[in-house]
This record gives C-alpha cells, structure tokens and sequence, in this order.
C-alpha cells in the first residue's frame, strides 16, 4: 500500500520491512509500560522514574543528566505504545501519535530544536521510531501522513550531510536511520548512501579477528548486535551486504574468551555488569549455560591484536565447574578509544569463585570528576609516576608473547611518560594458575612510581612487611613483592582525590583496597606475585636464594599446586620445588635451547617410543640397577635428540628404570614415581602398597591377600592397577577421567577407597598410562599409541583377574573419560556392565583442544592433522562394536544439566544399543547442576547400588 504526502509517496510496507531489531521488539511488559506512559510516568533505564505531562517539555532534564535526555529524545519509550496499538488498544495509537506530533511540533527544525534532540545517536533512533509508526499511521491516521512524510524527509536530508553525522556507534545509528527513511520514502539515494558509508565505517569498526574499535568488552556486545541489526536492515531495503559483514564472525567468540566465571564480561573500559546473553552463538551458549549447552573455544588463551588477552584455566570441561575456573585479563593498544579507559597494560584476576584484581568499572557518561577518575590511567592496574601527566596518544605496546605448555608469558613496552620505559612482563602459571608480574622502569631522571593493584568490593585486605594478605568469603589470595622491598600502601574510599573506589552502577560506586607498592630512582624494579588459593586454601610465595643475579625465582603453593618458578631474561620454567638449583638453571637452558626456532632435533616421535619400549625389554633381560642405570643414561642422551615437547615418552621410562623422578635435567619437569619392581627387588610405590610387576599380560596373576600395586609392561607403556581383593562375588574395575596435573600424580586411582566401602567386592582401579606421553595430556582416554590398542590389554587383563578371583559378574566403571574407557572395555569382557557417568562416545565430537592433545600425545602430530590415519574403531564406541561384532551392555548415567554430553554423546549410544538390543541399555538420570560435573559420593553409591542388585 502507498500513501501520498506532499513531499512525495510513502512506502508503507518498506517501513514495516525495515522495522527490525530489539528496539521494536515486544515485550511481555508492554501492557505496564503503557499504562505508566499514560498515566504520565516513564522509566529510562539506569534512571528512576520521571514524569511527563500531557503536554511534553522537550527540555525535560529532571535528573540533570544528559543520557537521561538522549534517551528522551530518542523516542525509543513510546514503542511500547505503537505494540500495543498494533494489538488494538486505541489509546495507547492516540498518545503515540500525539507525542510524535509534539516532538514535530517543537523539534523538527534542528536550529530552534531543544539541546539534545539533534545529537548524534538520538536523531538516528528516533528516525527509526518515527519510520516504524508508519504502518499504524496509514492505517488510523491517515491525515497525518503529512507530517509523518515531511518528519522522515527532514530526518534523511540531516543525516545526508556529513558534517551531521557523528562516529562509532553513533554514526551507525545515524546511517541506519538513514536507510530506513530512504526505504520509507522510497528514495533509492538516500539507502545506497547509507549503505555505502556503513561499508566504510564497518572497515574502520572492525578488524579482522572480529575486534570491535571502540575499546570497551560491553560495546564490543553491543557493536555485534547493532551491526546484525544493520545487516538485517540493509537486507532489507534490498542490498546485498553480507561479505562486507564477514568481519563480524570472530566477534562471538572474542565475547567468550572475555566472558569470567561467573557469566559476566571482564570489565575492560567502559563496561558495566554485563551478561552476553543477547546473542546467539555455539561458544556464547557455553558460557552462559555455565558449560551446559554450547561449544568450548578451541583454546584457553587468546590474544587480539587490538589489544586484548584473555586466559583461563579452562572451560568447565573436566568435572570442574565452570564458576571454578581461574581467568584473567590483560588490556595494551591505544588509550585514546572510544569507549576505553587509558589502561594500557592493565589486568584482572577471576579466581576461586570471585573477582581478585579488577579493572575500576563503568561509572557514566558525563564529564564529572567521578567519571574521570573512573576513566584514567590514576585507578587501573598499572605503574604509574606520582605527580606525572603521561602523554595521552601513546599506546602500551605487545611486543612478546610465548606460550608453552607451561606458562603463558607476555612483554609490554610503555613509553607515554617523558625520558622514560616501563616494560610489564607478566607470567601465568598454567599448572599453578598465579600470575607473575614484573614491572622495570628505566628512565633518564629520577621518578617516583607506584605499582597498583585495584581489588573488588568485599575484598579485606591485610598487610606485613612485603605482602598484601587478600579475604573474600572464605577464600584467599596473597600479592607478595619480592627484591629490594618497597613501601606498601592501602587505600580505600578516599575522597580527596578519590582513591580506593570500584563502580558497580551507573553513578554508584563502593570502597575498595587499593594496593600500591612505591619506589624511587632511575632504573629499576617492582617484582610480584598474585597469587589465589585453591579451594579457600591459603597460599604462599617464598624467594629461591643462590640464583645468579637476573635471574627471579619463586616457590609457589596455592593448595592445589607446589611448584618452583624461574623467570631469566629469556625463558620461564616451572618445576618440582624440590629441584636443586644447579638442576634448576640446566632446565633454563634446556628451556632457552628448546624457544631457538633454528635447533634441529633428529629423533622423532615414533623412534623415541621405539627406543624406549626396547630400553625397557633390555632391562628385563639384564635388570641388575647397573645395566638398568646403563640403559637409563643412552635413553637419557637418545631423548636429548627430540624436541623438548616429545622427551616425556623417555621421561617415564627413566623413572621406571631408575625407580626415581629425578631426571628433570634431559627429560622434563615433572615425573611420577618408577612403578617397575624388578626381579628380586621388593618395591613399595608412594602410597605405601607393595607394588608387583608383570612383562606382558601372559603371565598368570597370583591373587593378592591385600592391597597391591600391579604394574604391567605392554612395551610401549606400563600399565598400573590398584587391586583391592576385597570378598565378594563381584569384581568393579573402575577408570578415571580427566585429571588436575597440577595437583594429582600419576599413577591415579579414582574414588577406590570410597568403592570398598559399599562391599560389593574386589576393586581393581585403572591409572591411564597415556598420560606418561605428555606432561600435560589432563585426557587420554586410555589410547595407548599408534601400536598399542591399550583397551585390549586392559581387558585381558580384567578376565585374568575375573578368573584368579573366581568372580562371577564384572562391572566397569567410569565417568566422562573413564566412561569411555569403561564401555569400551567391556565389549570384549563377556558379561560384564559398563557403569558410565556422562561419557564420550564420540571422541571427535567433543572438545576440540583436548581431542588433538590426546591425539598428538598417542598417535602423532601427523594424525593430529590428518584423522585419516586415527582407526575410527580406537575413538568412536559404535565404531568398535560395530567391528568386534558385539554391542557393550551400559548403563548410562546422565546429568540433565550436561546437554553437550546428553545430546552428542548420549543419545547416539542410546538409540544404537536400543537398536540391537533393548537388554543392552539402561539409564539413569542425575541433577548435578549445569555443565560437565561429576557425582557425589552419595550420588554414585546409590547409582552403583542399583546396579549390583540388578545382578542379584
């Protein structure tokens, strides 16, 4: 339908096509906001309530706040009025039109307009509103389509103008209601010009890793949405926009990796407490589900070249929970963005269920001394120099990060103040979770900086001679300075000058510690450590002596990890605290050997297992502790051949040998105990249990009177068992998932001491010796190696025992990746039940980073990159029993909360058991919470109770 006007024809069904976005639309709470708009009342959120009368002042200001007015003048309010009118209500038609009449009225010749009805932004918005009332102006008020023309008109030839229109966000606002008044007025003109300048400003927003300009983690939100908005719009008006809109697609998961534990954006710039629950995407999903919904991002470290990195101790994958997670922040670039804050090299800590070290926040929008000192580089997370203007324009630079298995390792140059260098090294303890923070001033005059750090709201701190002792509800955090001691401050809600404040709304702020350390002089450094607690553990930072000068070297315990860090020059390591410090400083040279990118390493892979697995049978025809420390020592310079990354394989092997750990110096880092009791040699492993050693699973196993450690040599690995011959005439094998390196040594028996006490019988606990492969490798789902179908052997093993305990009914246990393994098994242990917890059944179809490590670690980087060369049958469940010719019988435990493992792991063993046989499958439903969590105790013997009297 068209409508004359005379400026020209409207085109009522183009507005109504180009009414698009969540401005327009509605809302269950349309019906109240109504009402309160007729009864004279709005509310413009973050404000209270206003009155309007009948009659509009446009030059309403009840709050003296200016965003208060943009919103005013935007009009955005009254659509609630058009919705329901939509919906028939009369009287909410009549005050819509009203209002826009009056706003025309007052406002529609910009020169005599009020203050704020023509600022950027706001004239965009109301464009769009204005437009959107045509459809119910044709339709009741066809009288007005004069006014509505000539309103649209004027709106499309101001926004014509260059010299009208504003930047960033603004001027998209601006240039979106440009397209929609030139789609209203059928004016091809004025849509290709929106068109084309929103291409130009998209190139000038965006980057190619989908990082928005404007330099604020909540309009990096916004940013996606409004320009979604536009690519719907501009589709509408007929073009064809969608590559230059391409740059978008890494938005969404930027959003993710800046997305903390709790579900909220880190608070970089202007940036309030925000959830990134608007937009819909596989990696957002995940995080605001907590884990339960959704896909992980492929890596737990990211880095954008805008000036953002994010890192976390993972995603809520491994029976961790996703509020549990340590994450942490570090903003560089430009201090002259949009919407940022001069906070070039700052930081933020998330760990422990809570904000630690936080960036000051988003206070408002107005030119106050609150706002500024929210703002400026004085309240961030930096060094600043007392009394100093530093110069605005100049950036904090990025100029090294490394990343290892170990720690994340990152280099910032500042050079904003006069004669002067700040460079920030920051380190994060991958194992540990702890940051290291290494600020060094060189300046030509003599200055006076401070280290600071900003805490959260509820944070108490406490204070000795060279720490700041850190509460929050029961969990705990300690920044320690080390070197030549500096003056410790604190300082909360002081207001002259504001000091000590975090904002937690608009125009509402709360006290806060503020930690400075001072130090005067021309050259030199503040060392630091931040670090948390695990577990509402207290933990400690004490200094290494005897290291070279340069070198920085820390005993850290968090409760979950003791570790020995070393920072040099060039390299950071991380090691057992019981290294000595000669062993220490090899490892720096190993580490600084092992970053040249021109070192050659001859021994791949493959040979090195090959080496180790005959090392290994060489010992057991020679096995007197001379040849075996012979054969230890050409293992030993054999591994120094491979790439650091690679000598693990050896690592484990030397330990079994030498039944020590400590061959940190050639093989790596950290190293379970030996686990081989050679013939005639009486070996007791670390928890205390007698350990007996089998080559092969041939040899017949003599049933233990107690406790023991059974270990295996398969060749390519050695394979660890738990066997507790408890009475009974049931036999439950149970496997692990995934494990906290950091905090668990191998060789890991999960929650055997725990299933003894339900007496159904003898326990055997599996350790996955995969996990020997890489130091890192937290999932290897019992894979073996490219020659070792690990499974097989494990059940082999199982009907050997099955047989010398006399048991009649064997049940495999397992949950997540344990799950796995514990299906798998059992389809080649006639008659045995497979209890698995929320498992894999589909390894390429869960995580992508944990999948590749596993995969790396057990078959190669070359079946990393070509799964071509991974058999289907050794990660896929079906695939197995589809090629052994019989189904496992399951009994499947799912969490309601876990929809990732219920909808892609689940229901696909679900529906192919059920297929072959109905006896095959059964089920159990937990609610353990959102994500990926494991049971209780409690939960798990009532589950297991189940089970073994269905046995009966």
């Amino acid at each position: 339908m068209h409508e004359q006007s005379f400026m020209g024809q409207l085109n009522v069904e183009r507005a109504r096509d180009v009414t698009t976005g969540t401005m327009f639309l509605a809302s269950r709470r349309d019906p109240a906001s109504v009402q309160s708009v007729l009864s004279g009342k709005i509310v413009l959120n973050p404000h209270p309530e206003a009155s309007v009368d009948e009659k509009v002042d446009w030059e309403s200001d009840p709050f003296g706040d200016r965003n208060w007015r943009a919103q005013f003048h935007m009009l955005r309010w009254i659509d609630p009025l058009r919705r329901e009118a939509e919906n028939g209500d009369r009287a909410a038609a009549d005050r819509w039109l009203d209002i826009v009449t009056q706003w025309c009225e007052g406002n529609l010749d910009p020169m005599a307009a009020a203050e704020s009805a023509w600022m950027d932004m706001i004239d965009g918005m109301r464009a769009r509103e204005i437009v959107a009332g045509i459809p119910l102006v044709s339709r009741e008020y066809p009288d007005a389509l004069d006014m509505m023309a000539t309103a649209v008109r004027i709106h499309a030839e101001w926004f014509s103008d260059e010299d009208n229109l504003g930047h960033s966000n603004h001027r998209l606002h601006q240039l979106m209601g440009l397209a929609a008044c030139g789609a209203a007025l059928d004016d091809t003109h004025y849509v290709e010009l929106a068109a084309n300048r929103a291409s130009a400003l998209l190139s000038q927003e965006y980057d190619s890793e989908g990082i928005n300009a404007e330099g604020a983690v909540g309009y990096h939100l916004n940013n996606y949405r409004w320009w979604n908005e536009a690519r719907t719009l501009f589709i509408a008006t007929g073009h064809d926009v969608q590559g230059d809109f391409d740059v978008l697609a890494g938005a969404p998961t930027a959003l993710a990796h800046a997305t903390q534990p709790d579900g909220t954006l880190v608070p970089i710039g202007n940036t309030g407490t925000v959830r990134p629950t608007s937009v819909r995407h596989p990696h957002l999903d995940y995080v605001n589900s907590a884990g339960a919904r959704g896909e992980a991002p492929d890596s737990n470290v990211a880095v954008y070249t805008a000036g953002y990195a994010y890192g976390r101790s993972g995603w809520g994958e491994h029976e961790r929970s996703f509020d549990q997670e340590t994450f942490f922040s570090l903003s560089f670039g430009s201090n002259s963005r949009v919407h940022g804050h001069k906070d070039g090299g700052s930081l933020t800590l998330f760990a422990d269920g809570g904000p630690w070290i936080v960036d000051p926040g988003k206070y408002s929008y107005d030119f106050s001394a609150d706002r500024t000192h929210f703002v400026e580089r004085e309240s961030h997370n930096v060094v600043i120099f007392a009394g100093e203007d530093r110069h605005r324009k100049t950036s904090v630079d990025l100029i090294q990060h490394k990343a290892s298995a170990a720690v994340e390792d990152f280099k910032f140059r500042d050079e904003g103040y006069p004669d002067s260098t700040i460079e920030r090294r920051v380190v994060y303890s991958n194992s540990g979770e702890y940051l290291v923070v290494v600020d060094t001033i060189d300046s030509r005059r003599e200055v006076d900086a401070r280290q600071q750090w900003q805490t959260a709201p509820g944070v108490t701190v406490e204070m000795d001679k060279n720490s700041f002792h850190l509460e929050r509800d029961g969990a705990h955090a300690l920044v320690s300075t080390f070197g030549i001691p500096p003056e410790l401050e604190i300082h909360e809600g002081e207001e002259d000058p504001l000091v000590g404040w975090v904002a937690t709304g608009w125009r509402e702020r709360e006290p806060a510690p503020l930690l400075s350390a001072r130090r005067q002089g021309t050259r030199f450094r503040f060392v630091t450590a931040i670090v948390p607690g695990f577990r509402s553990n207290k933990p400690t930072v004490t200094n290494v002596q005897g290291l070279p000068k340069g070198f920085i070297g820390l005993d850290v315990d968090t409760g979950r990890a003791t570790e020995r860090i070393l920072i040099s020059a060039n390299s950071v390591s991380v090691c057992p605290p019981t290294i000595s410090p000669e062993a220490l400083l090899r490892l720096v040279e190993n580490d600084a050997a092992s970053d040249d990118t021109e070192t050659e390493y001859d021994m791949g892979r493959e040979e090195l297992v090959r080496a180790s697995r005959d090392t290994r049978a060489n010992a057991w025809r020679k096995p007197s502790i001379e040849s075996r420390s012979l054969l230890a020592e050409r293992l030993i310079e054999e591994a120094a051949r491979a790439h650091p990354s690679e000598r693990a394989i050896a690592r484990s092997t030397v330990t079994d040998l030498l039944g020590t750990t400590d061959t940190s110096s050639v093989v790596g880092t950290r190293s379970r105990a030996g686990l081989l009791a050679w013939p005639g040699i009486d070996l007791n492993s670390t928890s205390g249990d007698r350990v007996r050693s089998l080559l092969g699973t041939d040899e017949i196993v003599d049933v233990p009177r107690e406790q023991e450690l059974h270990t295996y040599d398969l060749g390519d690995l050695v394979l660890p068992l738990l066997v507790a011959p408890d009475p009974g005439d049931t036999l439950t094998v149970l496997f692990h998932g995934a494990i906290d390196r950091a905090r668990i040594e191998l060789p890991y028996f999960q929650r055997i001491r725990y299933q003894r006490t339900l007496g159904a019988g003898p326990t055997i606990a599996v350790s996955d010796p995969t996990l020997d492969l890489s130091e890192s490798l937290r999932l290897g789902w019992y894979l073996g190696t490219t020659e070792l179908d690990l499974i097989r052997k494990i059940a082999d093993v199982i009907s050997t025992y099955r047989e010398a305990l006399g048991v009649r009914n064997v049940v495999l246990q397992g949950g997540s990746g344990g799950g796995f393994a514990a299906i798998a098994a059992s389809i080649y242990v006639p008659g045995s039940i497979a209890v698995a917890f929320d498992p894999q059944t589909d390894l390429p179809a869960y995580s992508a980073r944990f999948y590749q490590a596993a995969i790396d670690a057990a078959f190669g980087s070359a079946a990393a990159r070509d799964q071509s060369l991974v058999p289907r049958e050794r990660v896929d469940l079906i695939a197995r029993m589809t090629a052994h010719g019989h189904p496992a019988k399951v009994h499947l435990v799912s969490n309601i909360g876990d929809e990732i493992h219920r909808e892609r792991h689940a229901r696909r063993l679900r529906e192919f058991l059920l297929e072959q046989n109905g006896e095959c499958f059964a089920e159990t439903a937990l609610d353990l919470g959102p994500g990926h969590s494991s049971p209780s105790n409690e939960q798990y013997r009532i589950v297991m109770e189940s089970v073994y009297s269905e046995l009966e």
